[in-house]
């Protein structure tokens, strides 16, 4: 079994595991960010005995008898056909007083609905076990119930805990499903189907990325097209996030725009549709700023999960000509276009901002920055976006990024100057993204001016 990156994500569930006494572990992540194919890659390696139980959607009785069977089968020994899940977890937590266990428990929302009270009777075991040398992993995605267990005033507050917010891979390791691309093709690639192992891991690497996207998406059948209603099973009000993020695909950004484009009836209610997405990282959003930087009540929300935002806005609008065109002509006629002259570049802002943070991490930036994101300018009679706003205690950057196949040029790089100047928005320096390099003058004006400059391959590490 292969394992791309997660390299601390994996430090901290063997460190756990290994332990001796009780440990508890929680870990939870949006859908398709990988959290099984940890578990199952720990137990793999582990040298201790493991169990992993993936619960299910149904009652009860059916996910104790099933894990009735796994726990017969791993200890050799006959269980109890028992109605109560947690008698079962009591027996395993008895056994663990002879040996070192692990029990990895994944999808256990669902079974948070089907008992009551659950992390409460799951603390009351801990508290009748004290010798227990085991080490109980709870795993899933819906974020909500995932937060609730590892709350620090929940049930299992005090019980030895730590928690595992799985995130999409870095770039730098999602890109490694795909090595022998292109820059470009990577880039694009990136762009679509993001940090998400799961996507990558569907990628023919015999393949261009423009096949891939045409059999991935637009030929039939394609899992990728219903992937979506997968993802909102998770979301309470699904119907409503859709609703959402198609406002925002389409344009509306600002929470009085999203809120007249979608049919909710009050501003709590899509508040907390907005929280949920916010939560589970399908949207981000800015702070608008006015005058001298300072902070505006508000803020500008987009899609900051690349393969929702290409599926709400490129192919959702499009998918009733899905039976007129051939895969190719659909693709050629109704997304090439966009994909290449506002979707990829829109989505290399993402990858600059994400290069920047693992620099900032890394004490690699110029100036050390406190914050990070897109920025939006507003006042009577002047708007202004710009892709990528530092913070550090030095001042402000900001940063442009040109996804286009001509060098940034001086022109650009004034134009950028000018646009902050308008806006009498101060700043200590400026950076700039290129995916084709910068031409004579603008090299000479970034080295003239100490501003930063990257490319793609600075990005990928290419020499």
């Amino acid at each position: 079994m292969v394992l791309y990156g997660r390299k601390e994500e994996m430090r901290l569930l063997e460190e756990n595991a290994r332990a001796d006494g009780f440990r508890l572990v929680t870990m939870y992540g949006r859908r398709r960010v990988g959290k099984s194919h940890l578990l199952h890659y720990l137990k793999e390696n582990l040298k201790i005995k493991s169990l992993y139980f993936q619960c299910a959607d149904s009652s009860e009785q059916d996910n104790a008898g099933s894990f009735s069977k796994e726990l017969a089968s791993l200890f050799g020994l006959p269980f109890p056909d028992s109605r109560s899940f947690i008698d079962l977890i009591r027996i395993v937590f008895a056994l663990s007083k002879q040996e070192k266990i692990v029990l990895m428990v994944d999808e256990y929302p669902f079974l948070k609905k089907r008992i009551p009270g659950l992390d409460s009777l799951i603390s009351k075991a801990i508290a009748e076990y004290p010798d227990a040398n085991l080490t109980l992993i709870l795993a899933g995605s819906y974020i909500g119930e995932m937060l609730e267990t590892s709350s620090s005033d929940g049930a299992l507050r005090g019980r030895n805990m730590t928690s595992i917010f799985i995130k999409p891979l870095p770039y730098h390791d999602v890109i490694d499903f795909f090595p022998h691309y292109s820059p470009d093709e990577k880039m694009t690639l990136y762009a679509i189907f993001g940090g998400i192992p799961y996507y990558a891991a569907k990628i023919d690497p015999s393949l261009s990325a423009e096949e891939n996207i045409i059999g991935l998406f637009l030929s039939t059948p394609t899992d990728m097209r219903d992937e979506p209603g997968e993802l909102f099973k998770e979301i309470t009000k699904a119907d409503g996030a859709k609703e959402v993020l198609s406002a925002v695909a389409s344009g509306k950004h600002s929470f009085t725009d999203i809120y007249g484009k979608t049919s909710y009836k009050s501003s709590a209610a899509l508040s907390f549709t907005l929280n949920q997405l916010l939560t589970m990282g399908y949207l981000e959003h800015s702070k608008i700023i006015s005058e001298k930087a300072k902070e505006l009540r508000g803020y500008y929300y987009y899609i900051a999960d690349g393969f929702l935002s290409f599926y709400f806005s490129l192919l959702k609008p499009n998918l009733s000509s899905i039976g007129l065109l051939s895969p190719h002509d659909f693709f050629t006629t109704l997304i090439r276009d966009k994909l290449e002259s506002t979707f990829i570049p829109k989505r290399f802002e993402f990858l600059a901002r994400e290069f920047l943070r693992e620099r900032n991490i890394n004490q690699e930036n110029p100036h050390l920055l406190t914050g990070l994101g897109e920025a939006v300018y507003n006042r009577p009679g002047i708007s202004r976006q710009f892709d990528a706003r530092g913070v550090s205690v030095d001042g402000d950057v900001y940063y442009e990024c040109k996804y286009t196949k001509d060098p940034i040029s001086a022109k650009d790089i004034a134009h950028l100057e000018d646009s902050l100047k308008l806006c009498k928005l101060p700043y200590v320096s400026l950076g700039f993204f290129a995916k084709n390099g910068f031409d004579g003058q603008a090299k000479a004006m970034i080295k003239n001016k100490g501003y930063e400059a990257y490319t793609l391959n600075d990005i990928y590490r290419v020499s």
